[in-house]
């Protein structure tokens, strides 16, 4: 600018200089709020995939305890089947299998067992449909906002301004 020898045009870029650099010290307070708005984002985005992650191993935990439940509750029934079939070995080489008191009271006792492993198989099965999501709850929308609400969490912002807002608070 120095150089120029036309005092026209000196004035001319020495104007448009001006211009520029105020627009750029206008421009300056919006620039240090995006970046700000960008550190907050990194940190929610951050927050949220380790939650996600915790959630993810909460629930790889809780479905590999189901399984060794039903593992151990299959064990258990064969060796009810297996106790029983030594019972009943026991009974008849001891020439009990004949007495129908005897058989009722074995019979009684073997369908008392059926049932309580029944019960806890069928309390197992529950347990199993609890832990797996359902797909109404994954696809609407509304559900899954009503779930989010319902467990403390905030709503997931859709728009540009709720968006913006959920930043600012967390700010």
């Amino acid at each position: 600018m120095n150089n120029e020898s036309d005092p026209t045009r000196k004035a001319a870029v020495e104007k448009s200089l001006t211009t520029l650099v105020g627009m750029l010290e206008q421009m300056t307070p919006e620039v240090e709020r995006e970046k700000r708005d960008e550190t907050d984002a990194k940190d929610y985005l951050q927050m949220l995939e380790q939650t996600y992650a915790e959630a993810g191993g909460k629930l790889k935990t809780a479905r590999s305890e189901l399984e060794r439940a039903q593992r151990d509750m299959a064990r258990a029934a064969q060796q009810r089947e297996q106790a029983d079939r030594q019972a009943e070995a026991a009974r008849r080489a001891a020439g009990l299998a004949s007495q129908t008191s005897s058989l009722t009271v074995a019979l009684k006792a073997m369908q008392d067992a059926a049932q309580k492993d029944l019960a806890s198989a069928d309390a197992q099965m529950s347990k199993a449909r609890l832990l797996r999501p359902t797909r109404p709850e994954e696809d609407d929308p509304n559900i899954a906002a009503a779930l989010r609400a319902a467990s403390g969490q905030p709503p997931v912002p859709t728009s540009l301004t709720d968006r913006l807002a959920a930043l600012k608070a967390r700010g």
